[in-house]
């Protein structure tokens, strides 16, 4: 029976190959696809027989060390230079004095703070130490000739260019195909992007810490590779019931806080197992909620709720609604969902798995948070299904969006943005009649009946899944707030399919902010802007998501784009 099923595997490889070649036509790609595995026009993953799937996962530690912290004098969590004071002992933060003092390092005694400001909520917000560590967190897959990198790194967000920078690296020193890099959007590590600095027109971004997070994603790469062993693979998915949790169900963790209220309630689950044995390499965990729990007070380094949630993946549950879970072992790596709308637990209260009700915001509800979603996870493995052919392929197709965003037009004037535009005149004010446009990407990976899907920022969960009948919103509020002074207009709502349900497969991965972050896609219908200050103030009712979006056009950009990379089909063989 095995034997035929390898056969019938190779047959069914062969039959999506041209026939009697080793890769794709560019013809046969047409516009719909920019870049293939196996079988990409360039050769660099030609097609083959090989079925065995082989898979290796590691992580790097991207914590950072060189910063000179402070004093928040007035306690309000954000650094002014006529009140609070910092610590200026260099970037190893010990004074003259302090025990394991030796000498000056760098930075010391020279009146220049050397902060790294924290991302996702508010300007002037340096960490002053740290709580828990931050990942990266690397899974290698190879069948045949192909082989991609997968990874998640706790950063608020990752441009285009840094991602194809770290694409380089790795194809240069790893050979690998192809990488997809996801980040966990947390808002409680150092700025990746440029807009949470001192001020709002000056960049916080630290080249030290960049140049610590390509490291990571190398290294966590490399380790991988280097782990790869034969491997099976098995889907799972876990649907939070409204019942539990006193019957919060999903709110427990997640709340959404813009109309209409839609919230996807899957927490998705993809482990490798070493071939023939339950023997865990690693575990993909995908959900969508923001990870700021520990809120905008909080001024240490945290992974916030993906640091328990990968803990309790790993090492279990001692206690919980289904009492004590064992956990898996291996490398757990949590990808973000579509965490737009606002996906967050910020207006919730959060029971723990051992009871325990966490009304205040901070870290330990944050890691609270981590382990319910971590225990959810272990659930979704609990019945989890190996997949019985998992052939590897990754399909990709970049294109470009307009930036309207007049608020994103000053941070691109002052280099707060850092990345290339195009189509625009740079020797001129960017502006209403000077739009550049940023190059983006959607991406498609499969390994049999497991698809996961990049979006390139905080997609609304509706686009996804929709749920504008009310089949995906929480137990503890309505779909619309009755007091909301400007409600969305349902009946205007997008009929589907919606993105998911255009996903092959059985498993559906949604990785937002994957090799991306453009910020928020808004739904046409529900997209309004302030008419005084458009992208500048939000306009009456829950329109913050606008102001920080690339504008009107994106969702329409991406869904055409997107639609067409994942209607493509292979060219059958004659």
């Amino acid at each position: 029976m095995v034997r035929l099923l390898h056969l019938f595997v190779i047959a069914a490889l062969l039959s999506a190959c041209p026939s009697g070649t080793e890769r794709y036509e560019e013809a046969e790609l047409g516009l719909q696809v920019g870049f293939i595995c196996p079988g990409d026009p360039s050769g660099i993953c030609d097609f083959s027989d090989e079925t065995e799937l082989r898979v290796g996962a590691a992580k790097y530690d991207i914590t950072p060390t060189d910063y000179e912290t402070w004093i928040d004098e007035d306690g309000d969590s954000g650094y002014r230079t006529a009140i609070d004071t910092f610590l200026d002992c260099g970037v190893d933060r010990l004074c003259p004095g302090d025990e394991g003092y030796s000498a000056p390092d760098e930075g010391e005694s020279d009146g220049l703070f050397q902060a790294l400001w924290l991302a996702g909520f508010d300007n002037a917000r340096p960490m002053t130490a740290v709580a828990d560590p931050i990942w990266a967190r690397a899974t290698v897959i190879e069948q045949g000739n192909t082989s991609i990198g997968v990874v998640s790194v706790d950063l608020v967000g990752l441009f285009y260019n840094q991602v194809i920078i770290a694409r380089e690296t790795v194809a240069e020193e790893l050979g690998l195909d192809h990488v997809i890099i996801s980040s966990t959007h947390v808002h409680e590590v150092p700025d990746t992007m440029g807009q949470w600095g001192p001020n709002i027109a000056r960049s916080g971004v630290n080249p030290t810490f960049m140049a610590l997070i390509h490291t990571g994603v190398l290294e966590s790469l490399r380790q991988a590779q280097a782990e790869v062993v034969p491997a099976d693979v098995h889907g799972g998915r876990f649907d939070i019931p409204h019942s539990m949790w006193e019957g919060t169900g999903v709110n427990n963790v997640n709340l959404d806080t813009r109309d209409p209220n839609i919230t996807d309630e899957t927490v998705w689950t993809t482990r490798f197992t070493r071939a023939g044995t339950d023997e865990t390499i690693g575990t993909w965990i995908n959900f969508a909620n923001h990870p700021e729990a520990a809120a905008s007070d909080n001024l240490l380094l945290t992974a916030d709720f993906p640091h328990t949630l990968r803990l309790t993946v790993e090492e279990g549950a001692s206690e919980g609604p289904e009492g004590a879970l064992a956990g898996l072992g291996g490398v757990a790596t949590y990808f973000q969902g579509a965490c737009g709308g606002m996906m967050t637990p910020l207006r919730i209260d959060t029971i723990d798995l051992d009871g325990t009700l966490h009304t205040e915001h901070g870290i330990p509800k944050a890691h609270a948070v981590g382990r319910v979603i971590g225990y959810h996870a272990l659930q979704s493995v609990a019945a989890d299904a190996v997949v019985e052919a998992p052939e590897l392929s990754v399909r990709v197709r970049d294109f470009f969006l307009r930036v309207e965003n007049a608020g994103f037009h000053v941070m691109l004037n002052a280099g707060v943005f850092e990345r290339p535009g195009y189509n625009y005149d740079p020797d001129q004010l960017i502006g209403e009649y000077n739009e550049p446009d940023l190059k983006t990407e959607v991406s498609l990976l499969q390994i049999g009946s497991i698809s996961a899907l990049t979006i390139p920022g905080e997609l609304l969960p509706e686009l996804a899944i929709g749920g504008y009948d009310g089949s995906h919103t929480g137990p503890v509020a309505p779909i619309v707030d009755p007091n909301n002074e400007n409600p969305p207009d349902l009946s205007a709502a997008p009929e589907g399919p919606y993105y998911k349900d255009l996903m092959p497969g059985e498993t559906k991965l949604l990785l937002g902010l994957g090799n991306d972050e453009v910020g928020y896609f808004v739904p046409d219908y529900n997209f309004i802007l302030d008419e005084g200050s458009p992208y500048l103030e939000d306009a009456p009712g829950d329109h913050y998501e606008e102001t920080n979006s690339v504008g009107a056009l994106a969702v329409g950009e991406m869904t055409y784009h997107l639609t067409r990379l994942l209607a493509w089909e292979a060219p059958q063989a004659d």
